[in-house]
């Protein structure tokens, strides 16, 4: 079975130089279809073994709790990425990961578990030259999947990264990830604050990480956010045998 790509969210930004993809604008998003309203039962991270920096994972999961409703866990997924996904030399193609993806995962949460595969190898599909992170579902017939690529995101500027480092990377991450999430219940309309789409990668950075209050208010009735941000979270050691994280709320 072949994922479903027409509902396709790219958070795409284009390079120019010597690329053998069609270059039009500088950064482009695709149209994306405005689904049905639903909400998320649960949002499962998944790490594959090579994002060998980890240091945003638990921030990260910590950040996505202080706002939204639905539980939030990480785990690993040894995913295999092997040469027949390669879009090109360099890049896989997403929407082939999006699909592996997809059947690895068929037996973990229900249908309304929202699912983020977070990975190290660059990333594209066509006409793009490379992406950030690609979303996947938004229609609401398949479950709603997002493959992000941490080689153009992640701060790297030193081994072991700094703790500024590491919160510039976990900021990106949770701004991508809760845009996905908003869009896939169906709010693909809303495009201000943290759901603007930024033109570049250090727009991305100066954009809001809060909602607009409007839009905060009507995801809150939706039951998508937490009328109450938590004020930190615990990790909490569960299934450490499949490398699962979670966290309690404290509340």
């Amino acid at each position: 079975m072949i994922l479903r790509t027409a509902a396709l969210n790219v958070y795409a930004l284009l390079v120019a130089a010597s690329a053998p993809f069609t270059v039009g604008s500088a950064i482009a998003e695709s149209e994306v279809t405005r689904g049905p309203p639903r909400v998320p039962s649960e949002i499962i991270i998944y790490i594959h073994p090579e994002v060998t920096d980890r240091d945003f994972v638990g921030p990260l999961v910590c950040e996505l709790e202080k706002v939204l409703v639905a539980p939030v866990s990480a785990k690993d997924l040894p995913l295999l990425l092997g040469s027949g996904l390669k879009a090109t030399q360099t890049q896989l193609d997403a929407t082939q990961v999006a699909d592996r993806f997809r059947q690895a995962t068929m037996a973990e949460g229900d249908s309304s578990a929202f699912k983020h595969f977070i990975m190290a190898q660059d990333i594209t599909v066509r006409p793009y030259n490379y992406l950030f992170a690609s979303t996947f579902g938004i229609d609401g017939e398949t479950s709603q999947l997002q493959i992000i690529s941490t080689a153009r995101i992640a701060s790297r500027y030193s081994k072991p990264p700094t703790a500024a480092q590491i919160a510039l990377t976990t900021q990106r991450l949770y701004k991508i990830i809760i845009r996905s999430i908003v869009q896939s219940t169906g709010n693909a309309s809303l495009s201000g604050c943290v759901m603007s789409f930024a033109n570049s990668i250090v727009e991305h950075d100066r954009k809001w990480s809060d909602f607009c209050s409007p839009d905060r208010a009507h995801l809150v009735h939706q039951g998508v956010l937490r009328e109450r941000e938590i004020d930190g979270c615990q990790a909490v050691a569960q299934g450490k045998s499949r490398g699962l994280v979670s966290f309690s709320r404290l509340e």
